[in-house]
């Protein structure tokens, strides 16, 4: 069956092997999955008879021990994040009257291009912002070192990703100048450093990250197979938050450091400033749990361009192609 025509407009990342999920599920190959594909057969489209239950849409479990082997699911991985390695974007941006991910440009190391100088730049138009203090994002990056799949009874495929996430340096600095802790001398600079498991993180060294994957059929698309990503993302939370699981299957402050910056910035160590070790989790959790329901999103629209068939019409429902996503869009 054909590639699902409606697709999300937000900006697609892609990021997560979860999305293979969906696109490993309909692969064939031999491995003994379902029939499907995410694009049209070169013969046209099926005009057969249709199911109108995803529950007779069927993953056997050999199919599944294929894709969950070393190396395939490391090859198919590879299509969405290339080495196995995706990177999250956290930009610049005000809280409690600091200033995170105050990162200055490219190989900046002082206020005069932008490092922790109190104000955030996204471009060089912003209020109070030149060309030379425009902050780049801080870069955060996700290595997956571990892939499985899993059939739920009747209609879903449970995803479970092993990875480690390392955030570099994200600096932090206090909006006063004349910081109150720093005797009303200078702002108060420090940087966080997150890393799963050792040398900055504690034990266990991996976190768990796992999504739920729910089939339907969309009886306006012609009855094809359709798929959304429940809620909730188990593995995004920040550990200790009210309903989230323990270690590893959550973002532990614990595997957070905290450094100073300059003269004042012993007092980040002093003072364990712990909210910007929970704030830059909690800015990481939704970034991370928002890509993956982006790529999965971006898994049920069909591609087009140049070189690709053209988007499907059908009685009652028609869909162009989105030049920027280079996805079919529903019309309605």
């Amino acid at each position: 069956m054909a590639r699902h025509p409606r697709c999300s407009q937000r900006h697609e990342f892609v990021l997560s092997s979860i999305a293979l999920a969906l696109a490993l599920g309909c692969a064939g190959g031999g491995s003994g999955t379902g029939a499907c594909a995410l694009q049209p057969f070169p013969s046209g489209n099926y005009v057969g008879a249709k199911t109108d239950n995803a529950v007779n849409v069927r993953v056997s479990k050999a199919g599944l021990d294929f894709i969950n082997a070393d190396p395939n699911w490391k090859l198919l991985l590879d299509t969405f994040a290339p080495g196995q390695k995706m990177t999250l974007p956290i930009s610049c941006m005000a809280n409690s009257g600091f200033k995170i991910a105050d990162q200055g440009g490219p190989g900046c190391t002082d206020e005069n291009c932008g490092l922790m100088d109190g104000v955030c730049c996204p471009n060089a138009s912003a209020a109070g912002c030149n060309a030379s203090i425009v902050d780049s994002p801080a870069n955060v990056v996700v290595n997956f070192t571990g892939f499985h799949l899993a059939a739920i009874a009747p209609d879903q495929v449970q995803a479970t990703v092993d990875l480690t996430i390392d955030t570099g340096s994200i600096y932090v600095d206090s909006e006063d100048r004349s910081y109150a802790a720093c005797l009303w001398l200078s702002p108060l600079k420090c940087s966080v450093h997150f890393a799963s498991g050792p040398p900055v993180g504690a034990n266990p060294a991996d976190n768990l990250v796992q999504a739920t994957v729910k089939f339907t059929i969309d009886t306006k698309w012609d009855k094809l197979l359709a798929f959304e990503v429940l809620d909730p993302l188990v593995g995004v939370g920040v550990c200790g938050a009210s309903g989230v699981p323990a270690p590893p299957s959550c973002l532990d402050p614990d595997d957070i450091a905290l450094n100073g910056e300059n003269n004042c910035g012993f007092y980040c160590d002093i003072a364990n400033i712990g909210f910007v070790k929970n704030l830059l989790l909690e800015l990481i959790s939704p970034v991370l749990e928002g890509q993956v329901k982006a790529a999965i999103a971006g898994q049920s629209c069909r591609a087009c361009g140049s070189g690709l068939p053209p988007c499907p019409q059908l009685a009652g429902a028609s869909s162009t192609c989105d030049s920027s996503s280079k996805t079919c869009l529903d019309n309605d």
